[in-house]
């Protein structure tokens, strides 16, 4: 996780530091008056934190992070968490992104270690009722319709039932007022594909399929999207893209993990030559890479089935897996 910090006072340049060192497990760019400075605007500088960071971090008063935030604000699948600590480390404020960035659990996490109060507003944390966006975040899900989040927690607030059905097998206790059945108006859908069994559908898509590319040196950038969308794939329901280490710059590949929304996973020569299975050989392939199948090896590496066959393309190959799926609560 990529985090952003900035404070503004010597004193809060000290906890500045100190929140830097706790997280230090984490890529953190620490920005403060006494050190680091970056001789920018401070919009400017949430402008670039809202572009490549999880989480920004303001040390210092609300009102300054909610102006500097607000020209930045988009949609709450896409913002980063944002969050808020004063200079004395009191509060801990998630002030966006709570569930489905994470900022709720961040902001927990960071005031249990300095010892501080997180100060949690979101309805369903408060009232304890079911947060189904966090879950389903955590739970590796990609959410379709977003806006549909509003009336599963506006039902689940307000005493109702809310539905329930599954493509897969669920195990563990389901959560109090979700109900398995299609006799409700809003309600759960967990499925690869969109469907709509209730007037208000959250749609959550299990992201298990990984793609396997493979590219020769300068490919074209977009070879490999053009490739990849004539698989019949949805793209939220792509975990990863996956390839050999050796090609992890090709522009192509990078410009599919990049449309796609994934990380992207490398693999040494030595660990796909290891993946079992049978593969579609290449002796050229073989020649400059030292595998025989970079694509199909690559996705097949996770532990999924293959079920898109190496494909070929304009200098480039894809290849898909998708790996075994359970509900879990």
């Amino acid at each position: 996780m990529k985090v952003s910090i900035i404070s503004f006072t010597a004193k809060g340049d000290e906890l500045n530091k100190k929140i830097e060192q706790l997280i230090r497990n984490e890529q953190v760019e620490a920005n403060g008056k006494t050190f680091n400075p970056k001789g920018c605007y401070l919009g400017e500088w949430t402008g670039k934190a809202f572009a490549a960071s999880d989480a920004v971090i303001f040390i210092g008063a609300v009102g300054i992070a909610v102006r500097a935030i607000a020209p930045y604000v988009g949609k709450k699948d896409t913002d980063p968490a944002v969050i808020c600590i004063d200079e004395a480390a009191r509060f801990v404020i998630p002030l966006l992104s709570g569930h489905i960035g994470g900022a709720n659990a961040f902001a927990e996490e960071l005031a249990d270690k300095l010892g501080s109060c997180a100060v949690i507003t979101t309805a369903t944390d408060i009232n304890g009722v079911f947060a189904v966006d966090t879950w389903a975040v955590n739970s590796g899900y990609a959410i379709d319709n977003i806006d549909e989040i509003k009336h599963i927690s506006g039902a689940l607030l307000g005493g109702e039932t809310v539905g329930l059905v599954s493509d897969f097998k669920i195990s563990g206790r389901i959560p109090e007022g979700i109900e398995q059945g299609t006799d409700h108006e809003c309600g759960i859908c967990i499925s690869d594909e969109v469907k709509k069994p209730f007037l208000h559908t959250l749609n959550l898509i299990p992201k298990r399929y990984v793609i396997g590319a493979g590219s020769r040196r300068d490919a074209d950038e977009n070879a490999l999207i053009e490739l990849f969308s004539g698989l019949g794939i949805n793209e939220k329901a792509v975990d990863s893209v996956a390839t050999i280490d050796i090609k992890k710059n090709e522009k192509s590949i990078r410009a599919l993990a990049e449309k796609l929304d994934t990380g992207l996973k490398l693999y040494t020569t030595e660990e796909l030559n290891r993946v079992p299975g049978e593969f579609e050989v290449s002796e050229f392939v073989k020649k400059t890479t030292g595998t025989d199948n970079v694509c199909e090896r690559a996705a097949a590496a996770s532990g999924g089935m293959i079920v898109i066959h190496k494909t070929k393309g304009d200098g480039v190959t894809i290849a898909a897996a998708v790996k075994d799926w359970s509900v879990s609560f």
